[in-house]
């Protein structure tokens, strides 16, 4: 049995060079491993190249759901004795804070323990996650932040200057519940990569189409590749709660709908996957047998 078979693997190895980043992710793949992006309840452990470098948001991840964060050092280690070591042994992220401590009755009263348990049942069992939830909560309400990054707009003077060349690495298509390829209020969400001065920098943005009037109506700048996804899910549900639908594709009235950057990749996709019916293929076929004739008769 390969070594991390059944193992969700999620990678934070800004620091590495990009054919040791290779390896890392051969050495878990082609053991059996799946590499993840998003620390969840099936991941099953994080690696990382330096601890000082995981995000704060991976790092409560974590610990609110108890996912061991270890080292490259783990990695080789259950290679080279082909098997999986148990990772909450080799963690270098403590799974429990001091700040909340594990409870422990052994050396307290009985009523005084029976008090603190009644406490705790009123209060919270996790007040940090409690904190947590209430922050993600206010966040979820106020219309200038989204997963705890401000949302701008393209008319905002203290907008992050984000570099003109990049990449769209996602995108997606809404719709009003009344829209119809050709009027209606559309919208279109694209998470965007960039290499900055000294890593690669993301940005996710929604445009937003009203009667036939385009406009970059929310801006999210974001500092790595899992903010960046968590933004675009998040904006994609605002879009659901707000009664929009997804659409398959951009119709052909709505391509100034986006950045000229996907207007560009939409067009290699037509050209790359259109097709033709046989009907069509066969007049095709026909012309061009035809002006080869016209143009033989004339030599």
């Amino acid at each position: 049995m390969a070594v991390f078979a059944n193992c969700f693997v999620v990678l934070d190895l800004k620091d590495l060079p990009f054919k040791e980043k290779k390896r890392v992710r051969l050495a878990i793949t082609d053991n059996g491993g799946t590499i993840s992006y998003v620390v969840n309840k099936q991941c099953s452990f994080v690696v990382v190249s330096c601890l000082g470098n995981l995000s704060s948001n991976r790092q409560r991840s974590a610990r609110k759901l108890q996912v061991p964060v270890v080292g490259l050092a783990y990695l080789w280690a259950c290679l080279e004795k082909s098997t999986l070591l148990p990772p909450a042994e080799h963690t270098l992220l403590p799974l429990t804070t001091a700040e909340d401590p594990a409870p422990s009755s052994t050396s307290r009263p009985e009523k005084q323990v029976a008090s603190e348990e009644r406490r705790a049942d009123k209060q919270s069992k996790d007040p940090p996650q409690r904190q947590t939830e209430e922050k993600q909560a206010k966040n979820k309400n106020d219309a200038n932040y989204i997963c705890n990054h401000r949302i701008y707009s393209e008319n905002d003077q203290d907008l992050p200057e984000f570099p003109s060349h990049f990449q769209v690495a996602k995108y997606c298509v809404f719709a009003s519940a009344d829209a119809t390829d050709d009027s209606g209020d559309w919208c279109l969400v694209e998470l965007q990569s960039a290499a900055g001065e000294k890593r690669r920098v993301f940005q996710v943005v929604r445009y937003m189409k009203k009667q036939a009037q385009v406009v970059r109506d929310q801006l999210v700048w974001c500092g790595c590749s899992e903010d960046a996804l968590e933004v675009y899910q998040a904006m994609q549900q605002r879009l659901t709660d707000a009664q929009y639908q997804p659409r398959k594709k951009l119709p052909a009235p709505h391509r100034d709908l986006g950045s000229p950057t996907l207007g560009q990749l939409l067009l290699e996709e037509d050209l790359h996957c259109g097709s033709l019916s046989q009907e069509v293929g066969v007049f095709v076929e026909l012309v061009w047998t035809e002006a080869l004739g016209s143009l033989t008769s004339h030599l």
